[in-house]
């Protein structure tokens, strides 16, 4: 056992065990800061007993309806899950009605700045650009709930003298084309219910722009191109009829463009997701020249001929 590892009694305070928080951080005697997982597995375990005996179930009951054995299920409630597969997991949490989600942590906000680093990038960006037009102004992060309507519009904008609002969707990372048509289209049926909110003269001659940006890649591109008919279809309207289209919106559109920028300062050399780490190359080892000097004559004075020997032994 190691040395640092405390007692459950030390990890988890009487006044604490009942607060939710199981996660512990504890220290060893060397300095080193790590968590108790098995406090995790055990406190789970149970968990799932006590919802298992709740419902007035047996371990071979819970084992038929997750298509498990009875020893995988008494392994679980026992807190030893540590060799067992994340689906086998949750199929027996599944069978109990138990929804188990994995949470990554790193450096405390660390992780959420590192995720978030490309998208915040990217509406400031987009927040400059919006600067230098004249008649429009802009909210980032709109969300909204409308019924059973819920999510977030990445930026809403709007031209009032034109009358004209534009929902903006930010994409570092094209995934799921359908999603995101059919997100877009949500979005934008529901954007002057949502306009109004934000306190704008929204009037009866409203109407509705969307415009899709996707980051510049080599991935998106191969994205788009595989997906070019439907996208077309859905967004008529390119980059380059954007530009004319910002300085007087007299129609609406639907566009999807394709957002470039590499200058320095942005995260990594763009706003596109990263795919692959490429490894630095090995300086490779030039092979010895046939016209170099042998390692045994290098820097060896070399011996005066009995002649020239002579000669200076004579001028001695």
């Amino acid at each position: 056992m190691d040395k640092w590892r405390p007692s459950v009694d030390r990890l988890f305070p009487l006044q604490n065990r009942t607060s939710g928080r199981f996660e512990r951080q504890c220290i060893g005697s060397e300095g080193w800061t790590g968590t108790i997982w098995a406090v995790d597995d055990i406190r789970l375990g149970t968990a799932l007993r006590q919802i298992r005996l709740r419902r007035g179930l047996r371990q071979s009951d819970v084992a038929r309806m997750a298509g498990a054995s009875r020893a995988t299920i008494l392994r679980i409630e026992r807190g030893h899950i540590g060799t067992l597969t994340v689906d086998v997991l949750r199929r027996v949490a599944a069978s109990l009605d138990v929804r188990i989600d994995l949470i990554a942590r790193w450096r405390a906000g660390d992780l959420d700045r590192l995720l978030n680093a490309r998208h915040s990038q990217f509406h400031e960006q987009l927040a400059v650009r919006f600067r230098t037009l004249p008649g429009w102004v802009s909210r980032p992060e709109v969300s909204f709930a409308i019924y059973a309507e819920r999510g977030v519009i990445d930026v809403l904008a709007f031209h009032a003298a034109r009358q004209m609002l534009v929902v903006i969707e930010l994409k570092t990372d094209l995934a799921d084309i359908n999603e995101l048509v059919g997100t877009i289209d949500r979005k934008r049926r529901l954007a002057v219910q949502i306009a109004q909110e934000q306190g704008w003269s929204i009037g009866p001659a409203t109407r509705v722009a969307a415009w899709v940006i996707v980051a510049d890649g080599a991935t998106n591109r191969r994205r788009i191109a595989a997906h070019r008919a439907m996208l077309r279809s859905a967004f008529p309207t390119d980059g380059r009829g954007m530009a004319g289209w910002l300085l007087d919106p007299a129609v609406p559109v639907r566009a999807l463009s394709i957002w470039s920028d590499a200058r320095p300062g942005n995260v990594g050399a763009g706003l596109a997701s990263v795919r692959r780490v490429s490894t630095r190359p090995r300086a490779v080892a030039m092979a010895p020249s046939r016209t170099a000097p042998r390692p045994d004559r290098v820097n060896r004075p070399s011996s005066p001929s009995p002649s020239r020997a002579n000669d200076l032994r004579a001028s001695i």
